[in-house]
């Protein structure tokens, strides 16, 4: 105050300090499918930022398969910016059948191409009987050799055989996890598997 004006005290005037917002971001895929047992199905993920660029690419998982299906994400993970970013997903069924067929063919075709190339080498390569013979002896003993290793490694290396039942339709809850450092986020679709018969 002053000679002309009283002292006086104004309220108490109450400032609010926010921090800034952490980054994050929301996750969802696309509508469920329905696919006959052996085909694939695909599907989108769709990841949107939200206050700023994550500091880790956000990476992508799946759970909630059938025992039989491989799931593959293109990309498999995904760097967060300041726009929507997207990944497919893609579920293969009835692996388990195929890979067994494809090792079985394998290892068929080389049991079999393997003696043969050695038997050709020593019929072709050597000029007197009794080489040609030792040649022969020496080229099936290898052939069989080649035989039982492939027929080992061949054993130990390809899928049990399963029957895969599945009473149509099937369906199955399949979950979508994004994770990027300690955040995690996760959506959930719907995979119905069919038989030919339906």
């Amino acid at each position: 105050g002053d000679g002309t004006n009283l002292t006086s005290q104004s309220p108490p005037i109450i400032e609010s300090i926010a921090t800034s917002a952490t980054p994050d971001f929301t996750l969802t895929i696309s509508a469920p499918q329905t696919v006959i047992y052996g085909a694939a199905a695909s599907y989108d993920v769709t990841l949107t930022p939200s206050n700023g660029v994550l500091a880790s690419p956000i990476l992508l998982t799946v759970s909630g398969l059938p025992a039989d299906a491989i799931a593959t994400f293109a990309p498999s993970s995904v760097q967060s910016g300041a726009t929507i970013s997207l990944s497919t997903l893609r579920i293969q069924t009835g692996v388990t059948s195929a890979e067994r067929d494809h090792s079985r063919k394998r290892f068929i075709s080389l049991a079999v191409a393997l003696p043969l190339v050695f038997f050709s080498i020593s019929v072709c390569f050597e000029d007197s009987t009794r080489k040609r013979r030792q040649g022969i002896r020496t080229s099936t003993f290898l052939g069989l050799l080649c035989v039982v290793t492939l027929s080992s490694s061949g054993c130990g290396q390809a899928p049990k055989q399963t029957t895969q039942v599945i009473q149509p339709p099937t369906s199955y809850s399949v979950t979508v996890t994004g994770t990027s450092g300690t955040l995690q986020h996760t959506t959930t679709t719907t995979l119905t598997v069919t038989t030919n018969e339906m």
